[in-house]
């Protein structure tokens, strides 16, 4: 082929015929710069499959380490739903000193001191920022919502829980040079004594702690733990259509059927409804309707998105019957109208 083309150039220029020979000249480099842009083109294409590979890799990554870290705030949650329930029975001086002589005291005599930290995972979230010369416009959105998570949210659950690290590490320096007793939590397996039982029943100090733990924990990291999580499930559900994913859900789902209704008291009016598998709590007001996601805990057991602890409460049959939500002192029954 190349002998032909120059042959064909020599007969031209031979015979005269430069414009002629200009317009095969001009063909040819037009052929070359057209060769050189599909080679180009081609090239390009392979080098963005190539990083979408690595990108959708790393996606994926991010994608498990959401499931359980998903998995952890449930685990979170009711832990916060525990320690609720135990600082409202000290500080509301429900107990006795035979609520701390039984051997199985330690969850009473722990309350103030134990701490359930999430560690949320920011490999993968690291490792796509370390990529990010290689993502598309087509990763846009997600980037977004990962940069809100990973970013905002998770600041917000990092700064409550340093709060609570503090107050905790505050409360034991406090009890290592005011308390006589301070050396008998080394030994678990025995009794308590007098002195140290009428420190958790009487001990003004104690009680200002464990209400400030209420409000740092149960109150504040319970609720920025919650919110996280609905945040990491909508990016874990989002992420899951994008990359074509087929994994269950990382959060509870059970037969809710008989959830759903209309709960009343004297004043106030809620309904449970079932939105994709979700259980969503409406709380009518003054013609305003307040709508926020309950969490599974337990079959029977919820936290609302505002902190508040669910109860549903069931008849001989198991069928739902009534609604406590309660957080603190806060308490509310309702019973279910329809």
């Amino acid at each position: 082929m190349i002998k032909i083309f120059r042959q064909l150039r020599a007969n031209l220029l031979g015979k005269g015929q430069i414009s002629g020979y200009l317009l095969y000249a001009l063909g040819e480099i037009v052929l070359v710069m057209i060769g050189i842009l599909l080679a180009l083109q081609i090239n390009n294409a392979n080098e963005l499959r190539k990083n979408e590979r690595i990108v959708d890799s790393i996606l994926k990554q991010i994608h498990s380490e959401l499931a359980v870290d998903i998995g952890r705030t449930t685990d979170i949650i009711a832990y916060y739903h525990r320690k609720d329930s135990l600082i409202h029975l000290i500080l509301s001086e429900e107990l006795s000193a035979a609520d701390y002589q039984i051997e199985n005291h330690y969850p009473l005599t722990t309350v103030a001191v134990t701490i359930n930290v999430l560690n949320i995972q920011t490999e993968g979230f690291q490792n796509l920022m370390n990529a990010s010369e290689r993502l598309s416009t087509r990763y846009d959105s997600i980037l977004l919502d990962l940069k809100d998570l990973y970013i905002d949210d998770k600041a917000i659950v990092d700064l409550n829980m340093e709060y609570l690290k503090k107050n905790i590490e505050g409360y034991l320096n406090w009890l290592k040079l005011n308390t006589s007793w301070f050396s008998e939590v080394y030994f678990t397996d025995r009794p308590l004594s007098e002195e140290r039982i009428a420190f958790y029943l009487r001990n003004p100090t104690y009680r200002n702690v464990l209400t400030e733990q209420h409000f740092i924990g149960v109150t504040n990291h319970c609720m920025s733990v919650i919110q996280f999580r609905q945040s990491a499930i909508a990016v874990y559900e989002k992420l899951g259509a994008f990359l074509q994913l087929e994994t269950p859900p990382p959060y509870a789902t059970t037969d809710y059927a008989d959830y759903p209704g209309t709960f009343h008291d004297d004043s106030d009016t809620l309904r449970i409804s079932l939105l994709n598998d979700k259980l969503i709590l409406e709380a009518y007001e003054e013609g305003q309707i307040d709508t926020m996601e309950i969490v599974p805990l337990t079959d029977r057991k919820f936290a609302a998105e505002n902190g508040g602890f669910c109860y549903l409460r069931s008849d001989s049959t198991q069928r739902v019957t009534g609604l406590t939500i309660r957080q603190g002192s806060v308490n509310f029954d309702l019973k279910k109208m329809d």
